[in-house]
């Protein structure tokens, strides 16, 4: 017997002994135990060849400029160099697309698009084992289920939505923001200025003020702006662009899916380099504080901060600036150091710093290597001993560190 007919069997069963209520009742439970759910995901996920594909009218599909490829080298550190090296160094990203996918639904908390097709895999982070496992979470209620794979076109949903862009993002914080879903403007920015559409540009209704600020700085009207209810939506007109995950695999490094595009990047420097202009001279030295955060903390703060007054690095709690402030005093930035963390994010936004990140000494993430790689920047990071307590920075050890790496004037 196939998967789906075991599954309507027992769904059968269940309703012959319990009635219609507990079938619906307990409808999460036949399709989420047992691994049914990535047996049918598998069944009904469109990935990126076949979403273009499907919709291959030229009328649909529009296509950005080529994107370059390259390759981020390694640290020269050997402590740091045997943690990166694993981990993929060459990028060769697809040009950046935006499809017109007609007639969709959008399901859940994070706004799961599905089409007649199936599953469209631009709307998640996740692949479909990721996906299986957190979909339990993400859809509360049976009928959504069935929508999701397949078995109701949703001819009942109640909410309609005539053009929309999705930008639901899924809660991993700033960094995320800025890597994956910020960069998706420019596919938008590139249709409204070819269709003259507007369309609505839907965020997470818990979002992040960042969220909201970030998009009205690169210039997304706010009348555009929508929060996502959650709640099941038929969509005339679904803009997708590729969405391109920044997920390192720490205990399979090369099974990383780390899809880096310089060209993003890039994009989003441009946009601060429009609202403030390019300045070769750049100037500010920025220690970026977790003093703030949960983790991560430097437990002997005080003796790091009269170090760092001596290299005229002025420490900074960016929870206290508005995005605009933050991408303002990152443009004319010289010297970013801080420990690993979302704030180092916005090297984005500089133009030739030098990036000296803290790494905490029990486990080293490149994802500020590989950003600082890929745009040609200065990185130079130094070890820190953590605990749960926090990072203990050996401060002779940085100021030799420091005065090694000082540029000239």
């Amino acid at each position: 017997m196939s998967p789906l007919a075991d599954l309507a069997a027992r769904a059968r069963r269940q309703y012959a002994t319990n009635g219609l209520r507990s079938v619906l009742a307990e409808g999460i439970e036949f399709v989420t135990k047992d691994g049914w759910t990535e047996v049918l995901i598998r069944r009904n996920y469109l990935p990126r060849s076949e979403l273009l594909n499907s919709t291959k009218s030229p009328s649909h599909i529009r296509h950005g400029d080529d994107e370059s490829r390259f390759t981020v080298s390694n640290p020269t550190q050997p402590e740091i160099r045997r943690e990166f090296e694993p981990y993929p160094s060459e990028f060769d990203p697809d040009a950046r697309f935006l499809c017109d996918v007609p007639d969709c639904l959008l399901i859940g908390r994070y706004a799961l698009g599905v089409s007649s097709e199936g599953i469209l895999s631009e709307t998640t982070p996740y692949d479909t084992t990721e996906l299986s496992k957190k979909i339990e979470s993400q859809i509360s209620s049976y009928g959504s289920y069935l929508r999701v794979f397949g078995f109701d076109s949703g001819r009942n949903v109640d909410h309609e939505l005539e053009c929309v862009f999705p930008l639901v993002d899924n809660g991993r914080g700033y960094y995320h923001w800025m890597t994956e879903y910020l960069p998706k403007v420019g596919a938008l920015q590139r249709y409204d200025r070819e269709s003259g559409v507007k369309p609505t540009v839907l965020i997470r209704s818990d979002a992040g003020s960042y969220v909201r600020e970030s998009l009205e700085f690169v210039g997304v009207d706010p009348a555009q702006l929508e929060e996502w209810s959650g709640s099941d939506t038929r969509v005339g007109s679904l803009l997708l662009t590729q969405h391109r995950p920044h997920k390192f695999d720490y205990i399979n490094p090369q099974q990383s899916t780390f899809a880096l595009s310089r060209d993003d990047l890039l994009w989003v420097r441009n946009q601060v380099r429009q609202r403030f202009g390019y300045t070769e001279n750049s100037g500010n030295r920025i220690y970026v504080s977790r003093q703030k955060a949960n983790c991560r903390r430097v437990k002997n703060y005080g003796e790091l901060t009269r170090l760092l007054e001596q290299f005229d690095i002025e420490p900074y709690v960016l929870e206290d600036l508005s995005f605009e402030e933050q991408m303002r005093l990152f443009s004319n930035a010289e010297v970013i150091i801080g420990p690993h963390g979302a704030g180092l994010t916005n090297m984005i936004a500089a133009n030739d710093p030098l990036i000296v990140e803290l790494l905490p000494d029990k486990i080293m993430k490149p994802h500020f290597h590989h950003i600082a790689k890929s745009m040609n920047f200065q990185y130079e990071p130094f070890v820190t001993t953590a605990s749960t307590e926090g990072l203990k920075v050996d401060t002779t050890a940085l100021e030799k560190h420091l005065r090694a790496l000082q540029r000239p004037d």
